[in-house]
């Protein structure tokens, strides 16, 4: 009984000095901050060559105020008309949700910039009263570059310019190429931690 107690007593003692021991990771919980952020967003963009707006935003992590991860969503927030009824976008008729990364440098710096991807998934409606009316799944690519302002140590101000990919559209009046278009963005950025 002695020799069994004094084995459990030393495999014990090896396993507070295993769990003891530093552990090694790609990024040290310690010396990075790690919070959260909200950034509700405005796009405007060209869509059949009408402009429209797109309001959405992204919810996600940021670690060291540098690298930001989340998710969001967008959709049309005003209608399009064009081709003499043969399209009619109404609100809500273009939607998409997807992954966000952004890489923010010099962010403690009053003036900063970033560059950013979204990649997600969608779908686009038409609301013609034809026979062109239909629905299509699309999927999504966006990179920005944006140019970001402190207003606070944890809200930012800023503009962006992108150019969103889209491919799936087999409408007859609204193909890939008319949804693919260039991105101005108008967002806050809110960091806690």
């Amino acid at each position: 009984m002695k020799t069994f107690m004094t084995g459990l007593c030393l495999i014990a003692l090896a396993a507070t000095t295993v769990t003891a021991a530093p552990v090694q990771a790609l990024v040290n919980d310690e010396e990075v901050n790690w919070g959260f952020f909200i950034r509700p967003e405005l796009k405007i963009t060209p869509i059949k060559s009408q402009t429209t707006e797109l309001a959405g935003g992204i919810l996600g992590t940021s670690v060291g105020r540098a690298l930001y991860l989340g998710v969001g969503g967008y959709t049309l927030v005003n209608s399009v008309n064009t081709d003499s009824g043969a399209l009619k976008l109404k609100t809500f008729d273009i939607w998409y949700v997807g992954a966000h990364a952004d890489y923010t440098l010099f962010s403690s710096e009053l003036f900063h910039s970033s560059l950013s991807g979204f990649v997600g998934g969608g779908q686009v409606n038409n609301s013609a009263a034809t026979d062109s009316s239909g629905s299509a799944n699309l999927f999504i690519a966006e990179p920005d570059i944006n140019l970001e302002f402190n207003l606070t140590s944890t809200l930012e101000l800023g503009v962006g310019i992108g150019y969103r990919f889209v491919n799936g559209s087999d409408l007859d009046k609204l193909s890939n190429s008319d949804l693919s278009s260039w991105v101005g963005t108008v967002f806050f950025r809110w960091t806690e931690g």
